[in-house]
């Protein structure tokens, strides 16, 4: 069942991360399709970690993009500055270097968002540094175009960030 927002009622305690009500569809609902990969976009877009163990648990999908935006789980968790959802990502394998239709990785949305802790992780997890937006736009510029000197740093200390790259506009 649906309702007008298009959600089943799993996918509402996905989203409000209430894990008894999702092990007890889980439970009563053969043929749950665990590739749905909506399910725990929600989970991780609103950092409800006992969702997510659980979901990952029953083989959720972590590196397959998962909608029309070719977002990953990572991607949200990432945007919406869920620390503890991006470690627990990263060490399930989760790919941190994994492009949107846009080109942005997990390293572009954390740095968009201002979320220092979750970009220190990804470098520490091998997220590429230079990776370009398909305008051109590297993390760097990203942190720059936000006016957050913090992280312009934490990107310029890795010594890995370059500095000359440029957009398709010629912007470095």
């Amino acid at each position: 069942t649906e309702n007008n927002h298009q959600l089943t009622p799993l996918d509402i305690a996905c989203l409000e991360g209430n894990v008894n009500i999702v092990q007890l569809i889980f439970t009563y609902q053969n043929g749950i399709n665990i590739q749905n990969h909506k399910l725990i976009n929600y989970a991780c877009q609103n950092g409800h970690i006992n969702v997510i163990e659980f979901l990952l648990k029953k083989n959720a999908p972590i590196n397959n993009p998962t909608n029309i935006y070719l977002a990953t789980p990572l991607h949200y968790a990432c945007q919406e500055g869920h620390y503890d959802t991006t470690a627990l990502l990263l060490r399930s394998k989760a790919n941190p270097n994994a492009a949107s239709y846009t080109g942005a990785t997990p390293l572009h949305l954390a740095c968009l968002g201002g979320h220092l802790n979750i970009v220190d992780l990804l470098l520490k997890n091998n997220a590429l540094i230079n990776s370009p937006l398909i305008d051109g736009s590297t993390p760097l510029h990203v942190a720059a175009a936000t006016g957050n000197v913090a992280m312009c740093k934490v990107l310029l200390t890795s010594g890995a960030a370059d500095i000359n790259a440029k957009t398709i506009h010629g912007i470095t």
